[in-house]
């Protein structure tokens, strides 16, 4: 169909104001705003009715289901949603709308935006608004392009469901022997539709059926041998499989996690645990590119993390690298007994990386920082772990040559491990981070490997250092620009309020005087007292507040000189000393301690009453009567005993029955 329509946009049709949908094949699904009511036209009466205003249309979106389903659902939803967070106007040039300025609470944008869309004829719950509102805020318009978050449209709805079923029990059937021609496998679907009871079904065209046969799933091919079906449904994803070992560094680059078989010490729990490590290896250089040190399972964000980090040079990482080394200095020189040495990882910018399967490497900000760095992503085969063999074998070096080394070594099994390693003695995860880029960097990198071997001379084995400064006079690094300001945005985030003092993380306080704004407000993103806060899992020196429309502001440590002054660490370990002698009361002792405090309070009171209670009888018989004062009980919980023994003076005690029978 030749004509310019363009779908989200109201038009006037039959002397109602509609809005276009969808287009499928010519015929368009339009939205009734009058009427309330959808229905399908043919999209030459829409071009016939609105023949003089046709050349100033846009072209019509006949394109592919993502780029309509762009269109259409959500229907320029990056527009709205920047309008809502920073009040920008819906077209270039356009006015402002007063009811989303940012002075305007968050939660009454958010209302109007959603009446405004279900005028639209899109409507959408104040959950999803919210949902779509903070991925963009976060991830930009890339989390928009997602196509798994957009609903598409099956491709097999117009396939009658006898005719799906006959041929998904036909491929099913067939797939399991060895080789078939079409013709045989439509002369077997006739034969399941004649027993389905669809004997005047038509069968489809013989490329619309090979269609249906790729659209359904399971073996890619039913009609070769079982050996290339196998081949075919390992094969990954992408096509760059080369068996050859790249020269230029950064062309492939292999990534992975594991377990670190070391137990550290968590600060915050104080307790026992183990690391997680996550590795990028250069393949034709064997240069380990990035690093990445957790106490828990590593995530999509830290992953994206990691590679934004290895594409950005280190002169600019917005890290406060300084008071990581501080941190690990103490452990360094207990173990060695000199000064840290600087760490510096070799700059390789990553073009192509290669991963398994898992969820963390196919996470909507793991695909947004390859899109941004402009990295391929190559899905190795599922339980193969033979496509990421060189970064398997680093893993084995790293066991041999640093882990078990370390103290709290756990080892593969039993037989390797050695004695239980104190409390006192285990390294905290930032230390054993700090202390493995060492490791990486002084004695990994300027070790010969067996693999790193120049086909002109195989007898000389090269270290990842010589083979890349041989391959840098060849193929000069050229760094990504990526913007110092894009890894605050990417970082992690958590809800805090902005106080008087500061922002708490962890028993942490973070301030800087560029807040002084923020205090004590209302996020215009949350539309609550709590801002999103950025942070780096492994950079304890600083956090970032990103107010909208604005830049990253940088909020530091406060008493960060605190760890710099001299005799720091000494007075922490001293601190951390006497807290280790010190009595500490369990849960049982603090139950049986407050029950002696209540009934040691409970029978002063009695006494008390029963003092007052003689003493006013007493005082009722004889007017001049004065009591004796009240000495301290010996037996008191929290005051020893005297010597001498208290002397009570004998008070008088009235007759029963001198006494009135209401004074009792």
């Amino acid at each position: 169909m030749n004509g310019y329509i363009t779908l989200g946009v109201s038009i006037h049709f039959r002397g109602h104001e509609v809005v276009p949908l969808s287009e499928t094949d010519g015929v368009i699904r339009i939205h009734d705003l009058q009427n309330d009511t959808e229905y399908d036209v043919l999209g030459e009466e829409i071009l016939a009715e609105r023949a003089e205003a046709q050349p100033a249309i846009e072209s019509i979106n006949r394109v592919s289901g993502f780029a309509r389903s762009l269109t259409t659902e959500p229907w320029n939803l990056a527009v709205h949603l920047e309008e809502v967070l920073s009040g920008a106007p819906l077209e270039p040039g356009g006015a402002p709308r007063a009811q989303y300025q940012p002075d305007v609470p968050m939660m009454k944008r958010q209302a109007s935006k959603r009446e405004e869309l279900e005028q639209l004829g899109f409507p959408m719950s104040l959950r999803t608004l919210q949902r779509h509102l903070y991925g963009y805020r976060d991830l930009g318009e890339s989390w928009l392009y997602d196509r798994r978050r957009l609903p598409l449209k099956d491709p097999l709805r117009n396939v009658s469901p006898l005719l799906r079923e006959a041929i998904e029990s036909t491929k099913h059937t067939l797939t399991t022997q060895s080789t078939h021609t079409l013709a045989y496998f439509r002369e077997e679907i006739r034969q399941e539709l004649n027993r389905l009871g669809g004997e005047n079904e038509r069968l489809p065209s013989d490329p619309t059926l090979r269609h249906y046969l790729e659209l359904i799933g399971g073996p890619a091919d039913p009609f070769g041998t079982a050996k290339r079906r196998h081949s075919d449904s390992n094969r990954p994803t992408s096509a760059n499989r080369a068996s050859a070992v790249p020269d230029v560094p950064g062309s492939e680059v292999q990534i992975d996690t594991s377990r670190f078989d070391v137990e550290v010490l968590d600060g915050l729990k104080n307790r026992r645990t183990t690391a997680q490590l996550a590795l990028m290896i250069d393949k034709s250089t064997r240069c380990i590119v990035g690093t990445t040190v957790r106490l828990r399972s590593m995530q999509g964000i830290d992953i994206a993390l990691m590679i934004v980090e290895s594409c950005m040079p280190r002169r600019v990482l917005p890290l406060d690298k300084a008071l990581a080394e501080r941190l690990v200095a103490g452990a360094w020189r207990r173990h060695f007994g000199e000064e840290l040495p600087e760490t510096r990882l070799p700059f390789i910018r990553p073009r192509t990386i290669e991963s398994d399967n898992g969820a963390d490497y196919l996470s909507q900000s793991v695909s947004s920082a390859m899109k941004l760095c402009g990295i391929n992503h190559t899905e190795a085969r599922p339980r193969t772990p033979t496509d990421k063999s060189l970064v398997e074998r680093v893993f084995e070096t790293i066991e041999m040559e640093f882990a078990q080394y370390m103290p709290g070594y756990l080892g593969s099994d039993v037989t390797n491990r050695g004695d239980r390693t104190p409390d006192g003695q285990l390294l905290t995860v930032f230390e054993l981070a700090e202390l493995f880029h060492v490791w990486c960097a002084h004695v990994y990198q300027n070790t010969r490997h067996s693999g790193l071997r120049s086909p002109w001379r195989p007898s000389t084995p090269h270290s990842p250092n010589t083979m890349l400064t041989a391959l840098r006079e060849f193929y000069p690094e050229r760094p990504l620009p990526v913007p110092a300001d894009y890894l605050p945005r990417i970082a992690s985030v958590t809800q805090r309020v902005i106080a008087l003092s500061g922002i708490q993380i962890n028993y942490r306080v973070y301030d800087s005087p560029e807040l002084d704004p923020f205090r004590l407000r209302l996020s215009p993103i949350t539309g609550t007292s709590s801002w999103p806060i950025h942070y780096h899992p492994t950079d304890l020196g600083q956090v970032w507040v990103i107010p909208p429309g604005g830049n990253p502001i940088v909020a530091p440590l406060k008493d960060r000189d605190r760890f710099f002054r001299p005799f720091a660490e000494e007075i922490d370990a001293e601190a951390r000393r006497i807290a280790a002698e010190a009595r500490e009361l369990s849960r049982a002792d603090q139950h049986e301690l407050a029950h002696e405090l209540a009934m040691a309070a409970k029978s002063q009171v009695r006494a008390r009453e029963r003092h007052e209670a003689r003493t006013h009888a007493a005082i009722k018989l004889d007017p001049g009567y004065s009591p004796p004062p009240i000495q301290p009980d010996p037996h008191a919980i929290g005051k020893a005993p005297t010597e001498e023994p208290f002397f009570t003076p004998k008070v008088v005690q009235p007759e029963l029955d001198d006494v009135e029978p209401d004074l009792w």
